[in-house]
């Protein structure tokens, strides 16, 4: 009846994109960190056995665990939970991850409050705005690495717009 969930709070970058160190970053290195969870009828489910690549925020956890323990939050927690693609394999990225940090930018540019970078990861692209108006693209299928930044070439254009949009609908949410 036990369930047993690893993970740490961030990716470390060491040496990637020139930086020493760190962990506030929204390269892959920083955002793709491991979360292992186990417990009764979780073990050896879905197509590719015990592995799941489909993207999972904290908020998604915490919806998981409480779907997991059959229990009724008091209100309606904020993530989805994954208990089916726990049980049933990946289902495909269809909904874009929020990234953001402290300490990335200076600069006061609004909507930003405390934070210093806002990003939106999917499947293929990856796009962070700081504070201080940079803004990087990534197509992370033609470039995992994330070594050419995309945000001014024309031909992406389209991609920096509707990630722009999709931004601007998850960069402050809450509630429903």
């Amino acid at each position: 009846r036990t369930v047993v969930v690893f993970t740490p709070d961030k990716g470390l970058l060491e040496g990637e994109h020139r930086f020493r160190t760190g962990k506030v970053w929204s390269y892959e290195p920083s955002l793709r960190v491991p979360l292992l969870l186990t417990g009764p009828g979780l073990r050896g489910k879905g197509p590719l056995g015990d592995k799941r690549y489909d993207p999972v925020d904290t908020p998604d956890l915490t919806a998981t665990l409480l779907d997991l323990a059959g229990a009724e939050p008091p209100r309606r927690p904020d993530g989805t939970s994954v208990l089916p693609t726990l049980l049933e394999g990946d289902r495909g990225w269809d909904v874009p991850v929020l990234t953001e940090a402290t300490h990335t930018s200076g600069g006061s540019e609004r909507g930003f409050g405390e934070r210093s970078s806002i990003g939106v990861r999917t499947g293929r692209w990856s796009m962070t705005r700081y504070r201080d108006g940079f803004v990087e693209l990534y197509d992370l299928v033609r470039d995992p690495l994330q070594h050419e930044n995309l945000a001014r070439s024309r031909e992406h254009r389209d991609v920096l717009a509707a990630l722009t949009t999709s931004w601007r609908e998850v960069k402050d949410c809450a509630g429903a």
